[in-house]
């Protein structure tokens, strides 16, 4: 149908608003969906899924290294010390078990 108007075709007019209001306001959205497609394309944004997922990984990375952690340093502070390496091991282990479930509830408040 040409000229006339599209069954569904965009947002009802306020009440009280001109066309030339409407207008207005399509031609600002539009300019707004262009100025971003050019962001988009100069690589000043990013996808939020993206993101999301280099922090995941990032994330995951971080904690395994601690995870990791007192099986490496647990036996040479127990040799220095000249304590049971497995009772450093198991201490460190708790110690940063406690930290990590701490970051977690932070990220999860959105409160650091």
């Amino acid at each position: 149908m040409r000229g006339g108007k599209r069954t569904g075709a965009g947002r009802p007019r306020a009440p009280g608003e001109t066309f030339e209001r409407a207008r207005t306001r399509k031609e600002a959205i539009l300019a707004d969906l262009r100025q971003l497609e050019l962001n988009r394309r100069r690589g000043e944004l990013v996808e939020v899924s993206k993101v999301t997922a280099i922090v995941e990984a990032s994330a995951r990375q971080y904690r395994d290294s601690w995870l990791n952690f007192p099986a490496r340093l647990g036996p040479e502070l127990a040799a220095k010390w000249q304590v049971d390496a497995a009772m450093v091991c198991r201490d460190l282990e708790a110690a940063i078990h406690q930290h990590l479930t701490e970051l977690a509830d932070w990220t999860q408040t959105g409160t650091f």
